[in-house]
């Protein structure tokens, strides 16, 4: 009571009557496997330590191929001094400094409009110390007891890039708020 099973044929195929050698013919041949053209990820590899071969392997390949990079140029700038060439240049990493473009609003050290400015602006007195600035600086909008005494210490002011004319203006009030002898203004 065994029951029969039938093989799936392919369209294509004869009737399983026909065993005339036909049948040989129309059985699949196997089609040659794709080459990847894109290197396998190792994100993509699901087997753990395959993955870390992988990875490694990928390393260790980008490594070498850094190290040929840097002693082609070397030797690039070897054969140029020996041939009394100019040697070819430095690369230099593109960096948010470099590609950064020049703003406008930045105020230049000899920009004679600006300085011919700070004689006629409001700290101008302090500055020469024509008027004596009172400043109190708090942490608080409320009042608070048995505190604020003065101290004799001179605070240290930072004062850099503070570049545009708002900046400039700002970093003279700081100058004025600040009492005349502190111990350390950097512009």
């Amino acid at each position: 009571m065994l029951k029969e099973t039938k093989r799936r044929q392919p369209a294509d195929a004869p009737p399983p009557g026909d065993d005339d050698g036909e049948r040989r013919e129309h059985r699949r041949e196997k089609k040659p496997r794709k080459e990847r053209s894109d290197p396998v990820l190792p994100s993509q590899i699901k087997n753990k330590n395959k993955r870390r071969e992988v990875h490694a392997k990928l390393k260790r390949e980008k490594k070498a191929q850094k190290r040929k990079l840097a002693c082609e140029r070397g030797q690039a700038v070897q054969r140029a001094v020996e041939l009394g060439e100019q040697p070819p240049e430095k690369q230099v990493p593109r960096t948010i400094e470099n590609t950064r473009e020049p703003d406008e609003t930045v105020c230049r050290p000899d920009d004679q409009e600006l300085f011919a400015g700070n004689d006629a602006d409001e700290f101008n007195a302090v500055l020469k110390q024509q008027i004596t600035p009172k400043v109190l600086i708090t942490t608080c909008r409320f009042n608070s007891g048995n505190h604020g005494n003065p101290t004799s210490h001179k605070p240290e002011l930072v004062l850099n890039n503070f570049t545009t004319r708002l900046g400039h203006c700002i970093r003279r009030c700081f100058v004025n708020m600040n009492l005349f002898a502190p111990l350390l203004i950097l512009f």
